[in-house]
């Protein structure tokens, strides 16, 4: 394969390079075992922030089911640990091979994350997936914001913006068409659509070319 030009990446973590969905099936197990019914489990899921949006948090989540359910707090925060050190089990097939091929020709990897920020960086730190990157964001903002306000925006010809979440791809093409400018040429939104993806099935506003994995993705950006 011919080495890629210089680009910059912004490159998805959940259902883009992590199987999320198997992740979260195997750690409710971890809940369910240490005698959490399904309904607690739910009720306890999301914790809200100052700006009323709801996020997950382990730790927060822990605490709640301890204060109102007197579940073994300490025990449970003992096998959450030891479950997510093994994150780097549900990284897809093709995630680490992607990432090795494109960081070939020197291109600028940017993981950009959207979520809570401590279970964000534990998953990814417990990938081991950071060492492929040049920078990782974990944020609570639109992606496109994030992208456009970045240090290297300008540096680059070509910006590769590899998504699943239908929000974050429709809001990300709708900035880009109202703001009208060269931004849209540039800056290429490439989205994923795993089978086993969460939002796989849900249909976005704008047409995308849709990717199966990363390996059809690698064809596309190099």
């Amino acid at each position: 394969m011919n080495k890629c030009e210089q680009k910059l990446f912004f490159i998805d973590f959940d259902d883009t390079l992590f199987y999320t969905k198997e992740f979260k099936d195997d750690l409710i197990k971890v809940f369910f075992n240490n005698g959490i019914s399904e309904k607690q489990f739910k009720d306890s899921y999301y914790c809200v922030d100052t700006e009323t949006r709801p996020k997950y948090s382990p730790y927060t989540q822990i605490k709640k089911l301890e204060d109102e359910f007197g579940v073994d707090g300490k025990k449970l925060k003992y096998e959450f640990d030891d479950f997510i050190k093994n994150a780097k089990n549900y990284l897809f097939d093709d995630s680490v091979g992607f990432l090795k091929e494109i960081r070939k020709s020197s291109n600028y990897l940017v993981l950009l994350s959207y979520g809570e920020c401590l279970f964000q960086k534990m998953k990814i730190d417990n990938t081991d997936i950071g060492k492929s990157f040049d920078q990782i964001i974990v944020t609570d903002e639109k992606k496109l914001n994030v992208i456009l306000g970045h240090k290297k925006i300008n540096s680059f010809e070509n910006v590769f913006f590899i998504e699943d979440h239908p929000e974050q791809l429709d809001g990300a093409m709708k900035k880009l068409k109202d703001q009208e400018s060269k931004l849209l040429e540039k800056i290429k939104i490439i989205k994923i659509s795993r089978r086993e993806g969460r939002y796989s099935k849900i249909k976005t506003k704008f047409n995308f070319e849709k990717f199966n994995n990363l390996r059809e993705v690698l064809k596309k950006v190099c």
